[in-house]
């Protein structure tokens, strides 16, 4: 879908004709869709069948919201570093509303994850709150206060600053704890269901390596490519 949004974006720069700017809408329209299907199922094939007899109506909108979020934050720390291919495309204002993305998700991530765990909370059936039980005792414990702080409460004053969001290098910073934060929480959910004692080193790494994968692929494409439209796409 995203290649042919690409193509699409390249024949207008070509031929500068109009249709393509509603093909590709008419594209997205029902690309999106069919996206949010694939990465919720994504979300309870990969960590959501690893403990069988849990399930959460609201775990594929968790999936989805944290994988977007560190989308967005992916975009920034591109952006930033690989700002010479943009030019005046890459502008201030660019950096300014990728950091209110960010503060939103960052907002919409949070009232996501507290509904979660609110609703099991009071609902105290006993074949949800088990999942967590073990995510929040023990030596997982001290993980899930780091994500209570470092993926919503602090990210999300921070985002606040308009200075902030205007200064791309501050961006950056925040987009990479963003990135890494979110790889913590693959880990708390990942292996909490496999692990319930200490971390293992090489086993926690691995949790997120496909994530990470996807990632690296697409920063190491996106300075080769003509990513930049010529044309209006008005």
């Amino acid at each position: 879908m995203s290649e042919l949004l690409y193509r699409h974006s390249v024949r207008q720069d070509e031929d500068a004709a109009a249709h393509w700017t509603a093909s590709s809408r008419r594209l997205g329209s029902v690309g999106l869709p069919l996206a949010g299907f694939a990465a919720t199922f994504a979300g309870f094939d990969w960590l959501m069948s690893l403990n069988p007899t849990w399930y959460s109506t609201l775990f594929g909108v968790y999936f989805i919201t944290g994988f977007f979020l560190a989308s967005l934050a992916l975009l920034v720390l591109i952006m930033t570093f690989a700002r010479d291919p943009f030019g005046a495309f890459a502008g201030t204002a660019h950096f300014h509303n990728l950091g209110k993305l960010l503060l939103a998700f960052v907002a919409f991530w949070g009232y996501i994850a507290f509904s979660q765990y609110m609703l099991m909370y009071h609902a105290n059936l006993p074949e949800e709150v088990p999942w967590f039980l073990v995510r929040t005792r023990g030596a997982w414990r001290p993980v899930a206060l780091l994500l209570v702080f470092g993926h919503f409460i602090v990210p999300f004053f921070v985002l606040l600053s308009r200075d902030l969001k205007l200064n791309p290098k501050a961006l950056s910073v925040v987009a990479a704890w963003i990135l890494f934060i979110h790889f913590v929480d693959l880990v708390w959910r990942r292996r909490a269901s496999t692990c319930t004692g200490r971390f293992r080193r090489r086993s926690s790494a691995s949790a997120a390596c496909g994530p990470r994968s996807v990632c690296g692929a697409c920063a190491a494409i996106t300075p080769c490519r003509w990513a930049i439209p010529i044309s209006t796409i008005r």
